[in-house]
């Protein structure tokens, strides 16, 4: 005979797919309504150490390492903890979510003991600011990179696919793009390039 399951077991399986139905139904609304932001004045160097220092907990079981990288428009490299100043326009809360989406993604994605970089430049000529964040992990086939950010399109078992839509979306209300890359040589790459102020 199969083995039955009692109360606990139907309690257990309830309560995680309505956890599971409750995050897609907030997906959906982050998804459908427009992007409200709350603009400010934000260092961006300052806030990637923060958002760094805060999160860099949820690689800790793949022991993964968190890098900041800075380089300035005269080619220089500078440590994290430098006192420079990249100011843009933006909501922090949503910059939080864009950036806490893209880490863990980053995170899932990544091979055992490798680091993810996060690489921050800026363009003067441009006035724009560059943020790459690279996993090392197996290589996103074309046809699925293609379809990133599309409506309900994942490749994970308990994934909304709505998050990547809702992080693109999030880097357009601020006058972003964001772009993804993938390669053998040069693993993955998220790309957020936004306005900045000087």
């Amino acid at each position: 005979m199969g083995s039955t399951i009692d109360g606990k077991e139907w309690a257990e399986i309830a309560g995680r797919e309505s956890g599971r139905m409750g995050r897609l139904l907030e997906d959906i609304l982050l998804y459908s309504k427009p992007v409200q932001l709350e603009l400010t004045l934000i260092n961006l160097v300052d806030f990637l150490n923060e958002f760094m220092s805060t999160n860099k907990c949820i690689g800790e079981s793949k022991s993964l390492l968190l890098d900041l990288q800075l380089k300035l428009s005269n080619g220089k490299q500078k440590h994290s903890d430098s006192e420079n100043h990249l100011l843009v326009k933006a909501d922090s809360d949503r910059l939080n979510q864009i950036l806490l989406n893209i880490y863990r993604n980053a995170v899932e994605a990544a091979d055992d003991n490798t680091t993810i970089q996060c690489r921050l430049s800026n363009n003067p000529e441009a006035r724009t600011v560059t943020l790459v964040i690279n996993n090392q992990g197996d290589v996103i086939p074309d046809d699925i990179l293609q379809r990133i950010g599309e409506p309900f399109f994942t490749t994970k078992n308990r994934g909304t696919g709505l998050g990547m839509g809702i992080v693109k979306r999030m880097v357009e209300a601020h006058s972003g793009n964001l772009s993804i890359s993938s390669s053998a040589e040069e693993g993955t790459n998220v790309t957020i390039t936004l306005p900045y102020l000087e």
